[in-house]
């Protein structure tokens, strides 16, 4: 059994939506390489401004993006703002045919996780992240 220390530190990727396979083609071992960016620029929870921010990514070529939330002390879930943000990403990626994976942090070392009970609060703000999002596991 893991502890709650080693849930709370490590950083929560989640795949989110099907991978289009074809477009980012596959070698003949099957195995599938996306090349991807990380870039906060296409969290918004305006569609438009997702979907233009996610357009730069395509053109350059990118399968994939990694976006950040922040785990803040005391919180258990996404507020109603960031889960509104996290929905547009996913939906804007889905969309342009990218992968989105999301880190779950801590802002910094002020507000790491370092008792049983922040330990607690984090591990279920990063669950509410797998909970509350369509995703491929």
């Amino acid at each position: 059994m893991r502890s709650p220390v080693v849930v709370a530190v490590v950083v929560v990727l989640l795949a989110i939506g099907p991978a289009p396979a074809a477009r980012w083609g596959t070698s003949p071992s099957g195995r599938v390489l996306v090349v991807g960016a990380a870039e906060d620029a296409v969290r918004s929870s305006n569609s438009s401004t997702a979907r233009r921010q996610m357009s730069l990514l395509v053109a350059g070529g990118f399968g994939a993006v990694r976006v950040t939330t922040v785990w803040k002390p005391g919180a258990r879930s996404l507020s109603g703002d960031e889960l509104r943000i996290l929905r547009t990403v996913e939906a804007t990626a889905r969309a342009a045919g990218v992968r989105v994976l999301v880190s779950v942090m801590a802002a910094g070392s002020a507000t790491t996780p370092r008792t049983v009970e922040a330990q607690q609060q984090f591990a279920s703000y990063a669950a509410s992240v797998v909970t509350s999002l369509p995703c491929r596991r």
